[in-house]
């Protein structure tokens, strides 16, 4: 009688480890993606000092670079919510996408308000970009590195 009573339980607690190591792997996922993220952040900061400084042929790269990186904060949100990553994180990651829409706009406002200064925001918010970037890779990796300590300390009562 005891083992079946029990059956439930440990379909159950099954059933919540899958769900749990699924989790746990989107999380990992949201980590990689997060670092390339960044990554790609900087080699688009590198086109542009290339377009500046070494050859103007480099701006066509940055501009579909620019394009191609706007991907990037949707596909972190998808995975966020895929890995069931708190509220906070993933406001952030929708703050994260409204900064990588602003960027082509604060060029073209700077250019149609003929006030190049404004152009400046695009350097200031490529930075946000990828601290930001950064930091939430950081905060989803400190807490998967986290969560072993504590599911072992858990299982020892």
């Amino acid at each position: 009688m005891n083992t079946e009573a029990a059956t439930p339980v440990r379909e159950d607690s099954a059933r919540l480890a899958r769900g749990s190591s699924v989790r746990r792997s989107m999380r990992w996922a949201y980590v990689v993606a997060s670092g390339i993220l960044a990554l790609a952040i900087l080699a688009q900061v590198f086109l542009a000092g290339g377009g500046m400084f070494a050859e103007p042929s480099w701006w066509p790269a940055h501009r579909m670079m620019g394009m191609l990186l706007s991907l990037g904060p949707l596909a972190l949100l998808a995975v966020g919510f895929a890995a069931r990553l708190p509220a906070r994180t993933l406001w952030l990651n929708g703050l994260l996408l409204v900064l990588v829409v602003l960027q082509p706009v604060l060029i073209s406002v700077a250019e149609q308000a003929q006030l190049p200064v404004l152009a400046s925001l695009h350097v200031v918010n490529a930075v946000v970009l990828f601290a930001l970037t950064a930091i939430l890779g950081q905060q989803v990796w400190t807490h998967l590195m986290r969560t072993p300590a504590l599911a072992q300390a858990a299982t020892r009562r």
